[in-house]
């Protein structure tokens, strides 16, 4: 009994004491869900762009009719995704550097987190990375079917 009432007392003085910003822990949450959407926009607004009628959904961007205008498409919206990621997180390290807020921090994290999970990944299934390297014919480990 000491010794869960010691425990519960080290972990209320480690809050309380502590020098984490809660307001920018909790911002991970919607940060997460805003940066994956963001991805995901990312696919849809190439495949717009190239004049396919694309469908956005929680997990994937593809063509209406389920095939591109053009076999190449699929090249290009494949890295609209990651190239969304990357412009997030440039534009945040901007902020970051006009601002010095710690606020935008988490949209750099999941920005990098989620390309750097999948190319760590890539090989055991067919992220965004792993495709592009297929369609291009530079990744001798994984075939685009």
């Amino acid at each position: 009994m000491n010794k869960i009432k010691f425990l519960t007392d080290r972990i209320k003085n480690d809050l309380t004491e502590s020098r984490i910003d809660w307001r920018v822990a909790l911002l991970f949450i919607p940060v997460a869900f805003l940066t994956y959407l963001f991805h995901e926009f990312g696919h849809w607004i190439v495949g717009e762009m190239l004049g396919n009628d694309m469908v956005l959904s929680l997990n994937n961007a593809t063509a209406l009719s389920g095939y591109y205008i053009d076999k190449t498409h699929d090249l290009y919206i494949s890295i609209g995704g990651p190239a969304f990621n990357i412009l997030q997180a440039i534009i945040f390290l901007v902020i970051i550097e006009k601002t010095k807020s710690i606020y935008a921090y988490p949209f750099v994290f999941f920005s990098a987190f989620t390309r750097f999970f999948s190319i760590v990944f890539g090989g055991i299934s067919l992220q965004d990375e792993a495709r592009i390297l297929s369609m291009l014919d530079m990744n001798i480990y994984i075939r685009y079917r």
